[in-house]
């Protein structure tokens, strides 16, 4: 009786609350029910602690490191450290592990990526929006966005929108650029982010859950599970919701994803991982502020301020689903196969429709559907002091529909390899090479670096590379009204040379500076061209060449209980390029904090300010309707530059994050025409609980 009364009143209570809320506590209810049950049935409390379990193991080591750490009594799961990397030779300054990413405050992947040195980002300062990365001048077409080594890339457009991805979700993330970038995906000429998801190994119930809360009704809520149901399976399964009523007209945006995975111990030495992972949005696309109609004044009063679209939006239906099977077939463990059968489907509904206040004239109903599946293989090798690393892919692209594209099929195949040795403790060399084929065109890239080690604190390194990227359908075969071609388009080829040195030293000290040099041939160029339209017309080119010059640093210096760290990205030239200074010369990234912890080492703080400068520059436009970026011909950016105040603490398994954003309130534009955020209070609370 008492027990009716109360589950009564507890969904009178959830039916009161806003959606996110209501999942969020709905999630937490069934969690607590469900590890409370298994709580009460353990019947091997003693083996819950896999950990210990092996640090009671006989100290000495045996020679496959892997397999000491293998639990035989409680789960047989081979899990190597390089499941889902592209190589586990990557360099390490150049990874953001899990550890790291929880002392990166961010909202979205966006912003977790800004931290890396070579990156800038044109943001639209609204969450969801389509923020495009830039590599050190190389923009989202030429940099592969993957998925535990898998393409993203939507066929349609030949990009991934960077805010579907849950970072709660991470395990790590890798970023290669410079000359190796080309060889780890499809046209990432510039750059590779390589998303790595988290593979859980509880006996007990693991929870995870996270909410942010800030201005302008922006929310986030992330809940994770996962917890080993037998000897050789594990299951785990989380969603996310993060969305926010829009700071200017039609700027509301609302994104789901729920994802799963269930891994299975086949045998000692293979495992497969069944993955999916949905995504739903509904997003607004205004296209920012119509700069000739509101001055710079109105321009940065949401109340007043005139958007240059009411009514265009967009909807994405998305499906990622992976079988992978990883095994160790050699006599080291750490010599992986991996074989992964993925498919990918998205519906991206694109409206422009007369039914919101001030309509603009315009009535489009545009429904882009694709589906693209592709088997992936690589293999992992060491013979005496030599890494190999080899693969294989065979992907098949369907716009199934699509009033700008048709309905076109289109297969992609790509083989690569990778030799890396050691000369002693001196010398590392590597050597690479990449073939791809697509859309009639079978392009090959060859490269080569070195890496000089004078002591384990200090090296220089340096390598070079030729590579092609080949044009996605996007710029290839769109077609709309605000398009014009001239001629058909073919494939770039990118020369890239790289020097650098990198260093380490005792108490925490770390840094790196490169220098890279890229000349383009037959760059694809998007041109802009005036026409009576809501949005930008685009004109698709071929250039003649394009020639950068990047200087890259990033630096984190421990000294006390001070910690500075920050990246920086100057342009020594740029020529030939669309707009040569369509990015700033100058971008600059860092923060300085108080870094210890107290209360008995119960307390670990981070605490500070943070900050970033850009200097002038004209920037991009962009264009929703194609998801492109044009040249910006109207008013150039000025300098722009911010303060946040962070305090990051974590007290045991909680942690919480507290932003000021834009503490002296500063007035800029992030991308034309789109106002940075102004002052508020970013809030987010985290719990890892039954770990």
């Amino acid at each position: 009786m008492h027990i009716g009364r109360s589950f009564d009143t507890f969904c009178h209570v959830l039916n009161q609350l806003n959606s996110p809320l209501k999942i969020t506590l709905t999630f937490v209810a069934l969690v607590l029910g469900y590890s409370a049950l298994y709580a009460g049935i353990d019947s091997h409390p003693e083996l819950a602690d896999t950990s210990a379990r092996r640090e009671r193991r006989s100290e000495r080591p045996p020679v496959d490191t892997l397999a000491a750490q293998r639990d035989t009594v409680v789960i047989k799961l081979y899990l190597p450290r390089s499941t889902g990397s592209v190589d586990p030779l990557v360099d390490s300054s150049l990874v953001i592990t899990r550890p790291a990413l929880q002392w990166l405050d961010h909202r979205a992947l966006p912003d977790l990526i800004e931290y890396l040195p070579g990156v800038m980002i044109r943001d639209q300062s609204s969450p969801g929006q389509y923020a495009e990365p830039t590599v050190d001048g190389i923009d989202w077409r030429g940099i592969g966005v993957l998925w535990n080594g898998r393409t993203l890339a939507d066929p349609v457009t030949g990009v991934y929108n960077l805010h579907l991805a849950a970072t709660d979700y991470l395990e790590r993330l890798e970023y290669i650029s410079g000359p190796r970038a080309f060889l780890y995906g499809s046209n990432s000429t510039g750059g590779t982010l390589n998303l790595i998801t988290r593979n859980y190994n509880s006996n007990r119930a693991f929870t995870r859950l996270r909410y942010a809360q800030s201005g302008y009704g922006y929310a986030l809520t992330d809940g994770t599970f996962a917890q080993n149901i037998s000897r050789r399976v594990n299951v785990t399964a989380g969603f996310q919701f993060q969305g926010s009523d829009g700071r200017y007209p039609n700027s509301q945006s609302d994104a789901w994803n729920i994802r799963g995975k269930v891994r299975f111990g086949l045998a000692d030495n293979l495992t497969l991982t069944l993955s999916e992972y949905f995504t739903s949005t509904n997003t607004d696309l205004n296209g920012g502020i119509k700069f000739d109609s509101n001055g710079s004044g109105l321009s940065l009063t949401p109340t007043a301020a005139v958007v240059v679209n009411t009514d265009s939006y967009e909807k994405i239906t998305r499906h990622d689903l992976d079988m992978t099977f990883v095994g160790g077939f050699l006599p080291d463990s750490e010599d992986v196969s991996t074989l992964t059968i993925y498919t990918s489907q998205n519906l991206r509904e694109y409206r422009d429709e007369e039914n919101r206040p001030y309509p603009n004239g315009v009535f489009i109903q545009s429904d882009h559907q694709s589906v693209w599946t592709g088997m992936q293989l690589t293999q992992l090798m060491t013979i005496n002091a030599v890494h190999f690393l080899a693969g294989g892919m065979i992907e098949s692209r369907h716009v199934e529909q699509s009033p700008n594209l048709g309905n076109r099929m289109e297969n992609a195949t790509a083989i690569w390899a990778k030799g890396e040795g050691s000369l002693g403790d001196v010398l590392t060399l590597a050597t690479y090479g990449r073939l791809d084929r697509y859309l009639g065109f079978t392009k090959p890239g060859i490269g080569a670096d070195a890496r000089l080690s004078f002591d384990s604190s200090l090296s220089i390194f340096g390598g070079l590379s030729t590579s092609h990227r080949i044009p996605n359908l996007m710029e290839r075969y769109w077609t709309d009204s605000t398009v014009v071609r001239v001629g058909s388009i073919e494939p770039e080829r990118h020369f890239v040379t790289e020097v650098g040195l990198q260093f380490s030293f005792p108490g925490g000290t770390t840094g790196r500076f490169a220098i890279t040099h890229r000349l383009i041939n037959n760059p694809i160029l998007l041109l802009p061209y005036d026409r009576p339209s809501v949005f930008p017309g685009i004109t698709f080119v071929n250039g003649d060449r394009e020639e950068m010059t990047t200087a890259d640093v990033s630096l984190s210096l421990r000294w006390w209980h001070l910690l500075l760290e920050g990246t920086g990205t100057y342009f020594i030239n740029r020529s030939g390029a669309t707009l040569p200074n369509d990015l700033p010369r100058v971008a600059l990234y860092g923060g300085l904090y108080f870094r210890d912890k107290l209360v008995s080492g119960n307390l670990d703080l981070k605490a500070g300010i943070r900050g970033w400068y850009r200097s002038g520059s004209w920037g991009m436009v962009f264009n929703p309707e194609i998801v492109a970026y044009v040249p910006n011909t109207e008013v150039p950016l000025g300098r722009s530059a911010t303060v946040d105040l962070v305090v990051i603490a974590h007290l045991g398994d909680a942690y919480v994050d507290l932003v000021w954003e834009n503490l002296p309130n500063i007035v800029y534009y992030a991308t034309p025409y789109y106002p940075g955020l102004d002052r508020e209070i970013r809030l987010t609370v985290g719990w890892d609980f039954w770990n």
